[in-house]
């Protein structure tokens, strides 16, 4: 067992009252991941980085993770780990649903600000052939709703379980939870060429820089992450070491803005950034 995992799983067991031994380690990477061969050490300490930020809980499904093609990992905050981090927010102040047969509107306050973010969701466009989808469309799209509007409101930059899916390329058992095919084909895989690696001097230079980005507010780290991941592959320690990165202030979160303009300020700081490290 590596320092950190023993480090991130003394904290998880604190928190619960638990034993921290060898059996703990091994729970967690058989609760915790959805997937036929069993998570490495790398594997886990990155989602339990992401768990012990948040608070959340692995062993209720508040979240889990996919293994990745390049040995990662994609986590997974399901519906309960949402509402979790939504009403632990600082800023949080009640949100409200509006239902009809065919949409679901979710209206979120903050309580800096004087407006509310209202997320709409329509059922022709999100509903799937699985089960829960089938029983139960109006829940189902009613915890959609309640994420995307997360995500506008408070920049939460997580996914949810169908989208872990899509982002990891495999079709998921729904009775079971397990990886059973990839949905990419073999022409579409070689068509896609592996990222290089992110040099680990280049991610020295570049950290402090990130972790300013970061510091202002201006993305939360797993969505610098995520941007990050777009240009190069990422070890287990050089993702943790991002997500550990935190605002200046501990309710910092990004101004509200139009999704475009955001996106275009943070790829100007970004590539600032890599220039001024340089």
């Amino acid at each position: 067992m590596t320092t950190a995992l023993a480090t991130l799983s003394s904290k998880l067991a604190h928190r619960f009252g638990m034993a921290e031994d060898a059996e703990l380690i091994t729970t967690l990477k058989q609760t915790a991941f959805k997937s036929r061969e069993p998570a490495s050490d790398a594997q886990l300490t990155a989602l339990l980085v992401i768990a012990n930020e948040f608070g959340l809980n692995p062993f209720t499904k508040e979240i889990y993770a996919y293994p990745d093609q390049h040995k990662g990992i994609v986590p997974v905050v399901g519906v309960d780990g949402w509402i979790r981090i939504i009403n632990e927010h600082p800023q949080f102040d009640g949100m409200e649903f509006d239902i009809t047969e065919d949409a679901v509107t979710c209206r979120m306050y903050r309580k800096d600000r004087t407006r509310p973010t209202a997320i709409t969701e329509y059922l022709a466009e999100c509903k799937r052939g699985t089960d829960p989808w089938k029983n139960m469309p109006r829940r189902m799209l009613r915890h959609k709703a309640l994420m995307q509007c997360a995500r506008v409101a408070f920049g939460f930059a997580f996914y949810d379980d169908e989208e872990a899916q899509a982002a990891v390329g495999t079709v998921i058992d729904a009775a079971t939870g397990e990886v059973i095919d990839r949905a990419r084909a073999p022409a579409q895989a070689a068509a896609r060429p592996e990222l290089p690696a992110y040099a680990t001097a280049d991610f020295e230079k570049n950290l402090p820089a990130w972790s300013k980005l970061v510091a202002d507010g201006k993305k939360t780290a797993s969505a610098l992450l995520a941007m990050l991941q777009t240009k190069a592959t990422f070890s287990e320690e050089q993702k943790a070491r991002i997500l550990v990165l935190k605002p200046a202030a501990e309710d910092a979160t990004p101004a509200p803005a139009p999704a475009a303009a955001a996106d275009n300020d943070f790829a100007a700081d970004y590539d600032a950034a890599e220039e001024g490290a340089k």
